[in-house]
């Protein structure tokens, strides 16, 4: 039995070329990133295809925990200081 298909736009899909070269991301990386399902993805044959808003997604979650991030050394800073 295969793997269900992620729902995706065929539409919408844009190689991860593509969105490599929209972002500050290698394509290698964001290959990795299909691969272990941190954005939704799907292989067709030997390409990978995935959606702006997958990678957007993926963006605005990295940001999110990097401002956490920040906020936990800012106040230990402030509690040392």
């Amino acid at each position: 039995m295969s793997a269900p298909k992620p729902d995706l736009d065929r539409g919408s899909l844009i190689p991860l070329s593509e969105a490599a070269k929209r972002t500050p991301y290698t394509v290698d990386f964001i290959r990795q990133l299909a691969r272990s399902r941190k954005i939704t993805a799907v292989k067709i044959g030997r390409d990978w295809l995935t959606t702006s808003e997958s990678v957007l997604d993926y963006i605005h979650d990295q940001q999110d925990r990097h401002r956490r991030a920040l906020e936990l050394l800012s106040s230990a800073e402030r509690s040392l200081v």
